[in-house]
């Protein structure tokens, strides 16, 4: 038989990762209109399929770690980690380096997801009060990638720390009206000993 009986809520960690995902697409659409820049936004939750390199540029959020530092009956707190993947693609022609056009726009969705993400106005990641007790930009890195055609595929990562909390619902026992025992516990020469009380 089981013993909760509740339907158990979606989880801190799993509702983030999707704010995480739609912050970057609404920020970036919004810098595309003011910068008038003609990359694509296209941006997605756990995508396990490769790179299309028709794509131009990918951003995958996905989760990676959940590590509690504080944790009760009623609530864990602790760091959940994300991930925000960019991959970026370009082509050699008369007048540029493929390597090169690739890298800068690579760099430049880094930078703008970077710098969204570190926004104080996203400090909750739109989240009530209380949830969330800060966001981090950890770190950013550029993986090397094999070029195994002339597409100059480059790929960098954001790792993205969210300081939580997660509650649960604790049960409420029930008032102990008397407590009788036929047990009493005794000092002897050995240590403490429980004796049957007659």
């Amino acid at each position: 038989m089981a013993i909760i009986t509740s339907i158990i809520p979606r989880q801190n960690f799993e509702l983030i990762g999707e704010n995480i995902g739609a912050i970057l697409k609404l920020e970036l659409e919004n810098q595309k209109t003011l910068q008038n820049f003609a990359d694509p936004v296209n941006v997605f939750s756990e995508r396990l399929d490769a790179f299309d390199k028709a794509e131009e540029i990918m951003i995958n959020v996905f989760f990676d770690s959940f590590n509690s530092f504080d944790n009760t009956q009623k609530s864990s707190q602790g760091n959940v980690s994300f991930f925000i993947d960019i991959y970026s693609t370009g082509k050699s022609s008369a007048i540029g380096d493929g390597g090169l056009a690739s890298a800068s726009r690579l760099h430049k969705f880094l930078g703008m997801c970077r710098y969204i993400l570190s926004d104080s106005r996203y400090r909750t990641l739109g989240f009530a009060p209380g949830a969330i007790g800060g966001v981090y930009v950890d770190s950013i890195q550029i993986a090397n990638i094999e070029q195994l055609d002339a597409s100059y595929d480059t790929m960098g990562r954001i790792s993205f720390s969210v300081k939580l909390r997660e509650d649960g619902i604790l049960e409420t026992g029930e008032l102990m009206t008397s407590h009788l025992t036929g047990v009493k516990l005794d000092i002897t020469d050995k240590g403490y000993k429980y004796e049957i009380i007659n």
